[in-house]
């Protein structure tokens, strides 16, 4: 008895391995310790030289490309209006339940600060579109010259799009 008992253990022990993986990207902008169990995404962020960022988000990995988002870690004003894209839906995030599902950072995203650490836990949405973080995932930093809706509901100067700095793959 005690053998099974120790053998349906080992076995229980070895699913939540296979299941469970920590990955680490890292440029100049931010550090990121990834964990995916299943559908959830567990992270630390510590977000560095954040003068010239706009947003900090994990992608999912679309064959060495941005995908759709899987999380946001850090944002700004500009991305809490919604950020104007070239081509609708282009980068459309992995949306659970919002009937309006756009580049719009959702309420309670942090604000992006240097020498920052967020710590978050993120439940991926079972969706056709978003496979979460396989086959991978992507830390994306956006710069600030991109088109956003301003306030007084007139478009800001830049050009539509997401303005990408800096990709770095989660190994």
């Amino acid at each position: 008895m005690t053998f099974s008992k120790t053998k349906k253990n080992m076995n229980k022990k070895n699913m939540n391995k296979k299941n469970n993986k920590t990955l680490k990207a890292e440029n100049k902008y931010a550090s990121v310790k990834l964990n995916v169990n299943k559908n959830v995404l567990n992270y630390e962020a510590k977000l560095k030289n954040t003068k010239n960022v706009s947003a900090v988000h994990i992608h999912q990995n679309k064959n060495g490309k941005p995908g759709p988002i899987l999380s946001w870690i850090a944002t700004t004003p500009q991305w809490k209006s919604g950020v104007l894209q070239n081509k609708k839906n282009m980068n459309k995030p992995c949306c659970s339940n919002e009937k309006k599902c756009n580049l719009t950072a959702p309420l309670g995203t942090k604000k992006v600060k240097s020498n920052c650490l967020i710590k978050k836990s993120t439940k991926m949405p079972k969706n056709k579109n978003c496979n979460g973080a396989n086959p991978g995932a992507i830390l994306v930093i956006h710069g600030k010259k991109f088109q956003f809706m301003k306030k007084n509901k007139t478009l800001s100067k830049g050009k539509p799009g997401l303005n990408i700095i800096k990709t770095s793959k989660f190994n």
